[in-house]
């Protein structure tokens, strides 16, 4: 799937994006209106203001560019490796039910490993500590490639 780069501010707050990361933010001047920092946000947003039934999982893969200022990464922007504000990320992305969410969890993350493996990319396995997440989110692993 390829989602929409910009969105409204209520596709962010849907995503728990406003206001916690309203710093690494790129907002279009003069709009409501946002580029996104990751297709998660457009993908699960597809629903917004539904009641869907998930007695099976929706599932979606997104491409997209994302773009983050890094505004308040406390001087990430300024150590080590070069911090690029535009980057191309590939996205699993599921909508359970509650029950299912950790077992679906743990199968997604499973399902990229074995892709990338397949692939012969190393890739490197991280876990977002809670305060790089939103509040819609219990979880989240990034491989990075």
């Amino acid at each position: 799937m390829r989602p929409p780069v910009i969105v409204n501010s209520k596709t962010m707050q849907g995503t728990g994006q406003l206001p916690k990361f309203k710093e690494d933010l790129f907002k279009l001047e003069g709009l409501d209106a946002y580029l996104i920092p990751t297709a998660e946000v457009p993908v699960t947003n597809f629903y917004q203001d539904e009641i869907i039934d998930v007695t099976k999982p929706i599932m979606f893969t997104a491409f997209t560019p994302c773009f983050r200022a890094e505004a308040g990464s406390g001087g990430r922007d300024m150590r080590g490796l070069i911090r690029a504000h535009q980057f191309n990320k590939v996205e699993l992305v599921k909508l359970v039910s509650h029950k299912d969410l950790k077992s679906e969890f743990e199968k997604t993350v499973l399902d990229a490993k074995s892709i990338l493996e397949l692939l012969e990319l190393p890739f490197r396995e991280l876990q977002l500590c809670s305060g790089d997440l939103g509040f819609s989110s219990e979880e989240t692993i990034d491989l990075e490639v």
